[in-house]
């Protein structure tokens, strides 16, 4: 009977944190590839989420092995799944995991609570859009961290998309995953400390190199490849989806001009990139726009970082660093 093979690693968040830049990254390594004596290999798909929602982990480890099936024995296999660390609202996943894989090792990436939080919210805007095909914004940031305030807001069938019905409809979901001191301490209570690697964002696009090698030490394969050689990873990939929203909506209002929509077809591409810019530059001028959302108050921003004051002087402690450009 083949034996049942489990990951060796699992980046456990936070999410908006650059866990998914962590696994192309590691998915680049000159040791993923066949023939070679050890592999890193990813499950597919990159967030199974199986220690998390509950109607996953009832299919079982059966279920869950085959993700890695395809693992060679002398391969590592690992994945990556954020709502690992988004307890409560998923409180079984370290007991979960600690019964299934004791050995496993874990990665946890941390940034500026105020901002992940942000952009977990327009992250989530970008899958409504994605999954309606409706570009709108239907709630504010504030409307979903301060539901008591807007009773009127839009309904969790116009915010959430049919993927995120996990999620619940509440503050927590999008705060908790910022409270990463308690997110730890869940881990701790099953695993030694040991076993996790607690690096934060800010390093880890400062300085991609330093923090890969110190990934690829933690997880025993060859940390002296230069990752960013050939240029490094593109961040800020949900901006890059709201500049695409914003030109094909440029370009389908241009198709409402008949003249535009004539000479369009004998213009160079170069002429038409550029008229195309030029009303982009236009729409980039208007501070309402359906499907952007709105920047955080000011107050909200404030009132966030009081919240997670507790939460960074512990993580402090715990990592023995200086936190305070976070407060």
């Amino acid at each position: 009977m083949a034996r049942r093979r489990l990951p060796d690693f699992i980046i456990i968040g936070a999410a908006k944190c650059g866990t998914t830049s962590l696994h192309e990254y590691l998915s680049m390594h000159p040791e993923v590839s066949v023939g070679d004596t050890k592999e890193v290999f990813f499950a597919d798909p990159k967030e199974p989420e199986f220690f998390a929602i509950d109607s996953i982990y009832e299919k079982g480890l059966d279920y869950y092995s085959k993700l890695f099936s395809s693992a060679g024995e002398d391969q590592i296999c690992g994945e990556a799944s954020t709502i690992y660390t988004l307890y409560p609202q998923f409180p079984h996943v370290a007991s979960r995991i600690s019964a299934a894989i004791p050995n496993v090792k874990l990665i946890y990436i941390m940034r500026n609570p105020v901002d992940r939080a942000y952009s977990f919210y327009v992250q989530l805007v970008r899958n409504y859009q994605d999954a309606s095909r409706k570009y709108v914004v239907s709630r504010t940031f504030e409307e979903c961290v301060f539901p008591d305030k807007y009773p009127y807001r839009a309904n969790r069938d116009n915010f959430f998309a049919p993927f995120d019905e996990h999620l619940k409809d509440e503050p927590g979901t999008f705060l908790d995953g910022g409270n990463y001191h308690t997110q730890i301490t869940q881990y701790l209570k099953y695993f030694d400390k040991s076993q996790m690697l607690l690096l934060l964002f800010d390093d880890f696009i400062h300085s991609p190199d330093l923090v890969l090698k110190e990934v690829c030490e933690f997880l025993a394969i060859d940390s002296s490849f230069k990752f960013t050689e050939k240029g490094k990873v593109k961040e800020n990939i949900t901006n890059d989806y709201f500049t695409k929203v914003q030109r094909n909506l440029t370009i389908e209002s241009l198709k409402n001009f008949p003249f535009i929509q004539k000479i369009g077809k004998h213009l160079p591409e170069k002429v038409s990139k550029e008229i195309i810019n030029f009303f982009m530059s236009i729409g980039n001028k208007k501070t309402n726009v359906d499907w952007l959302p709105k920047k955080m108050l000011s107050e909200t921003s404030i009132y966030l970082i009081n919240y997670y004051s507790d939460e960074i002087k512990q993580l402090e402690n715990l990592l023995e660093k200086d936190l305070s450009h976070w407060k």
